[in-house]
């Protein structure tokens, strides 16, 4: 199959304002779509603020963010005439941007994988519309192509990178743990021999403040219960109940924090169905790259990788284990470094091109499942105007 990578982005983009459509006009009216209507009213609340006031601003990354996100909602208002359906194309806009700048960095055999995953329903409705998603998947998207780069040894960090920091730092800080062991370890370990013994004892060692900080962890995971309680449309019971639970539970909750609802919450409605039916796609076909891959995989790029998703699903997994719902909306924000870290770097290929066995462009353009053997120049890599597999 040949593609014309170019006009599968002007494609993606216009099944993306499909998507932009489809939620204001379908899925709001069967369900809330979080905080969209907030950032549609044309507020600019920083405009209206005392910018002087840094420090309270920056004391208050979470209230930042919001501001943030209904000034840029302020914007798209201004610009399109109130007409939500125009904002969300806005704000889809933004999340394209980071999805494209991901996509052009990834090597045509896998990019089809990662482009598949990231045109999943769940994905596209809530980074098609007014939200934090939106710029958060943009932000993830230019991180994503810059850990990719490192693995193709051609990094270079720019303006973008540091700005997408930013808005990670304000808009998920939790997010940070998982960023930063991929990107200092991955540099550190290029420079050093021991390459498997630096990212084994830097992962364990990552660990030691969810010990020093349990009783602190433990308390601030109790504060969240009261925010998803039946009440507020929580389909679950409290998920901590005994001291350290949230630690001696994390597997099972990191699990279904991830792949939203339970075989029995399907009976709640279409969507809640819908989104059982995608993640088990979704864990299907990583469980496909995983097992075909695994036996040819060095000790270093397990360890990589399973720490990475482990960080990552571990500091999300308290906001989304109360209510299936808001699962499948924060996944949105931070599947892409798992997608990346499992389709991209889980790899025999990238590893060799990594430690300068294999030039990147000898990679070939069918390996998307590591099936050809590295070096084997079974084809070069595409420009994204010219037809690639």
């Amino acid at each position: 199959m040949n593609i014309n990578w170019r006009s599968f982005y002007v494609f993606l983009f216009l099944y993306r304002c499909a998507y932009s459509v489809l939620a204001q006009q379908v899925i709001a009216s069967l369900t809330l779509l979080g905080d969209s209507s907030q950032y549609q009213l044309g507020r600019i609340p920083l405009l209206e603020g005392d910018l002087t006031n840094l420090s309270g601003y920056f004391s208050n990354t979470r209230a930042l963010a919001t501001e943030i996100t209904e000034s840029v909602g302020g914007v798209f208002h201004a610009l399109f005439f109130g007409n939500p359906i125009l904002i969300n194309i806005g704000f889809q806009t933004i999340a394209f941007v980071g999805i494209v700048a991901l996509l052009r960095e990834v090597r045509p055999g896998i990019r089809i994988w990662l482009a598949a995953l990231l045109m999943l329903p769940s994905f596209s409705i809530w980074s098609s519309i007014a939200s934090k998603e939106s710029i958060i998947v943009l932000a993830l998207g230019i991180i994503g192509a810059l850990i990719v780069r490192m693995y193709e040894n051609r990094t270079a960090w720019r303006l973008r990178e540091t700005f997408a920091f930013v808005i990670v730092a304000l808009f998920k800080t939790h997010y940070l743990p998982a960023l930063l062991f991929i990107i200092v370890g991955t540099w550190c370990a290029r420079r050093v021999h021991q390459k498997t013994t630096l990212i084994i004892v830097g992962g364990i060692f990552s660990l030691a403040p969810l010990y020093l900080f349990r009783d602190l962890l433990e308390d601030l995971s109790f504060l969240l219960i009261p925010h998803f309680a039946l009440s507020a449309g929580s389909t679950r019971p409290p998920f901590w109940v005994e001291t350290y639970d949230l630690f001696f539970k994390a597997p099972q909750g990191m699990f279904q924090a991830f792949f939203g609802p339970t075989f029995s919450e399907t009976s709640h409605g279409i969507l809640l169905l819908g989104s059982f039916i995608e993640s088990s796609a979704i864990l299907a076909l990583l469980f496909v790259v995983v097992v075909v891959r695994l036996p040819r995989l060095p000790v270093y790029v397990v360890a990589m990788v399973g720490m990475t998703i482990f960080w990552i699903m571990f500091a999300n997994y308290p906001l989304g284990i109360q209510n299936p719902g808001s699962a499948i909306r924060y996944r949105t924000g931070y599947e892409i470094l798992i997608y990346v870290a499992i389709v991209v770097l889980l790899s025999r290929e990238t590893y060799n091109v990594w430690r300068g066995a294999t030039p990147a462009d000898g990679l070939s353009r069918s390996a998307a499942l590591g099936s050809a053997p590295p070096g084997s120049g079974a084809g070069q890599r595409a420009e994204d105007g010219e037809p690639g597999t």
